[in-house]
C-alpha cells in the first residue's frame, strides 16, 4: 500500500532509550506531534534499525544501563555517517559531556527537564538544517534546475520524467546526499546501504547504475571517484542554505 502525502512528510525518528515506560511516554506524545518514531534499547537493536527503519534522525539518551553507553552509539554513527543528525536527550548535561558530544557532531543536547514542545522545536530544527527541508517537510534535494530527489519515496525526478530507484541505489544516492560537492569514503556508503562492509568492486557496480540513470539525462551533475572506492557527487549548481 502507498503512502498518502501525510505520511510521506513525517519525520521518522529512532530513539535509543532503556527506560521502556519513558520511552512509550516520549513515543506516544511525539507521535501526537506527527512524528514516526522507533525505539531501541540497545546497541544491536539499534544497528538493525538504523539500516532497515532508515530513521531521518536520531534521539538518543547518553545514561544505558544495560548496553554500551550513548556516546558509543554516536560515536559510532558520526564514524559510519558523518553529518547524520543525533540529538542528544539525556538528564546528563554536565558540561563535559556536552562537549564531548558535540565533538561528534551532535545537533542538539536537550535535557529530560524540556517540555515536549522545545523538544519538537530542536527536532524539526535539526532536520531542516540536516536536510534543506522546506516547511512541511517534503525531504527533498534540489541537485539541479532540472533534477531532485526525494528520499522518502526514493524518486529521482529529471526534467519531470519521475524514475523510481531501487532500495540499494536509493540508500547510496540518499548518502551521497548527506555530503554533496564532498568525497564520502566506502566505509560509509558500505554501512549506510547493507549495515556491513562491502568490496569495492560491488559498491562501484551500484554506483555506475545511479551514472548510466543520472548522467546522461543531467550533464550538471556527476558522480566523481577517486582511489580507494571514495565517491562524491558533484552538483554543480547546488548551493548551501
Amino acid at each position: 500500500m502507498s503512502k498518502t502525502k501525510e505520511e510521506m512528510c513525517k519525520i521518522k525518528i529512532l530513539y535509543i532509550e532503556d527506560d521502556f515506560d519513558f520511552a512509550q511516554l516520549i513515543k506516544a506524545q511525539l507521535e501526537k506531534e506527527g512524528f514516526e518514531i522507533e525505539i531501541a534499547a540497545n546497541e544491536i537493536v539499534f544497528k538493525s534499525l538504523f539500516r532497515d527503519f532508515c530513521p531521518d534522525i536520531v534521539m538518543v539518551d547518553l545514561d544505558l544501563r544495560d548496553s554500551v553507553q550513548g556516546i558509543e552509539i554516536i560515536r559510532y554513527i558520526n564514524k559510519e555517517s558523518p553529518l547524520f543528525p543525533v540529538i542528544v536527550y539525556s538528564a546528563l548535561i554536565e558540561p563535559s559531556v556536552v562537549m564531548e558530544t558535540m565533538k561528534c557532531g551532535v545537533y542538539h543536547h536537550v535535557g529530560k527537564d524540556k517540555s515536549i514542545p522545545e523538544l519538537v522545536v530542536m527536532l524539526k530544527n535539526a532536520v531542516k538544517q540536516a536536510y534543506r527541508c522546506d516547511e512541511n517537510f517534503h525531504m527533498e534535494y534540489k541537485l539541479s534546475e532540472i533534477t531532485s530527489y526525494n528520499i522518502r519515496n526514493c524518486i529521482l525526478t529529471i526534467n519531470g520524467k519521475e524514475i523510481q530507484l531501487k532500495r540499494i541505489e536509493s540508500r547510496i544516492l540518499r548518502q551521497l546526499c548527506l555530503h554533496i560537492n564532498d568525497f564520502v569514503s566506502p566505509e560509509e556508503l558500505s554501512m549506510a546501504t547493507w549495515g556491513i562492509k562491502k568490496t569495492h568492486a560491488e559498491l562501484h557496480r551500484y554506483i555506475s547504475e545511479l551514472r548510466k540513470i543520472i548522467e546522461p539525462n543531467d550533464s550538471s551533475i556527476k558522480l566523481m571517484n577517486k582511489r580507494g572506492a571514495f565517491y562524491l557527487l558533484e552538483c554543480k549548481e547546488w548551493k548551501q542554505y
